[in-house]
């Protein structure tokens, strides 16, 4: 696993460490992959209610607990089995410590505060985001300031310990995507995104919604906030917007992360200043009416994803099974083709039909996902030549089949199975005993 991450991922190893341990006691099933992401977006909401507590009060704590429970960003990387949900909850928890060592700066709470920094770091790269406003504003509100050596060089010294790794990373993997992005879209995805999450229906409308929530909240905090509400809210602001500002400004610089997956930990401060507006001691029924709006709004995009028929089950596991075992050696047409790794775990005498091709009787075309059944006429360009016919066809409810056999084995290489059409999206693979 450890020897995999260089060449496969683009972040540092602690969870993939994690998730070893944690697949070896619940399995590398769907539920046992993702349950790890699942347990701490859970933990996450507790966090944002002790950040809450220690910043606003235990009523502002429950209306950012809410929002964290229902925002469709961080259900969305809840489910997903990545680095992103940990990187919240480690990310809180940063902002949980360093909010205690300012208001009482012990050795213990700038150790505290060093401690789960340097796991954000070994989390994700991008918790510097948050990393540095803290640091920063520690820097300028703590004396005397030589406390705090310990805690940033133990921080930086992590940071060093893992800049080979990144670099080895940065030079296997492409991440020149991002940059191609226009900035200006990708600060709207942003928006949008800590709004209603990266796939919700009708994105724009919704995320206008939610975005006027926002400045009714803003506006009740300058309105009507006390000196704590405000004072909390500014803190949380710096935090939150200094994160945001400084991917925005080293995406000028050479070093263009600027992504709103990148900067989710900029999600939890940023949400405790709406809180703040909604939920304080003087927002009245308005914040109240607002406040439920918003939570509306977060159920419904979360229960309008999860019915969205494009993210229906990709069941490789099934498709795999109902195809059976091979008496002799057959092709398998996959689309797409990005189903070649998890097809290999439930078929592992299937590899990649080499160059030169191979003689088979038999050749399989497999479609898993929501448009399986679009296995026709369209994709036509996967079917393989005469002589080979079709002789059965199986439609479950995540999977198609389409079997075909010819009277005696045919040399078939992929350019034949695959012709005519955007076989870039195919994968051929060789299935035997």
């Amino acid at each position: 696993m450890l020897s995999a991450i260089p060449h496969s991922e683009g972040t540092p190893p602690v969870y993939y460490v994690l998730l070893w341990g944690w697949t070896r006691i619940f399995g590398s099933h769907e539920a046992g992959l993702r349950s790890l992401s699942a347990l701490a977006g859970t933990a996450a909401v507790a966090v944002v209610y002790a950040i809450g507590v220690e910043l606003f009060s235990r009523r502002v704590a429950l209306a950012a607990a809410l929002l964290a429970a229902v925002n469709p960003l961080l259900v969305w990387h809840s489910q997903d089995g990545r680095a992103y949900a940990l990187f919240t909850l480690v990310g809180g928890l940063s902002f949980l410590t360093f909010l205690r060592a300012l208001d009482h700066p012990s050795n213990r709470a700038l150790a505290a505060w060093a401690v789960v920094s340097a796991l954000a770091l070994g989390t994700h790269y991008f918790g510097i985001f948050l990393l540095v406003p803290e640091a920063v504003t520690l820097l300028a509100v703590l004396r005397p300031r030589r406390r705090l050596i310990p805690p940033i060089v133990a921080i930086a010294a992590v940071g060093a310990a893992l800049l080979p790794l990144a670099l080895d990373q940065r030079s296997n993997a492409s991440v020149s995507w991002i940059a191609e992005i226009p900035r200006a879209q990708r600060l709207r995805e942003l928006a949008e995104q800590f709004l209603v999450g990266p796939q919700s229906p009708r994105t724009t409308s919704l995320a206008l919604l939610g975005l006027v929530g926002i400045l009714v909240g803003v506006v009740l905090l300058l309105a009507r906030g006390d000196d704590r509400e405000r004072r909390g809210a500014l803190i949380a602001f710096g935090v939150g917007g200094g994160a945001v500002v400084l991917a925005f400004v080293l995406s000028f610089a050479g070093v263009d992360y600027f992504l709103a997956r990148n900067l989710i930990v900029a999600w939890v401060p940023l949400a405790l200043v709406v809180a703040a507006g909604l939920a304080g001691n003087r927002a009245g029924i308005v914040g109240a009416a607002v406040l439920t709006a918003m939570l509306v709004l977060g159920v419904a995009v979360v229960v309008a994803t999860a019915h969205d028929p494009k993210f229906g089950g990709e069941d490789w596991r099934g498709a795999a099974r109902a195809l059976g075992r091979p008496t002799e050696p057959r092709a398998v047409v996959l689309w797409l083709g990005v189903g070649a790794d998890p097809f290999d775990l439930y078929r592992q005498n299937a590899g990649p039909l080499q160059t030169g091709g191979a003689r088979v009787r038999e050749v399989d075309v497999v479609s898993v996902g929501p448009d399986h059944a679009d296995l026709g006429a369209r994709r036509a360009h996967l079917y393989p030549p005469s002589p080979f016919r079709q002789v059965g066809r199986t439609d479950a409810a995540h999977y198609s089949i389409v079997r075909f056999r010819a009277p005696s084995p045919q040399l078939v290489r992929r350019s034949s199975l695959v012709s005519g059409g955007p076989g870039y999206s195919a994968a051929v693979l060789l299935d035997q005993r």
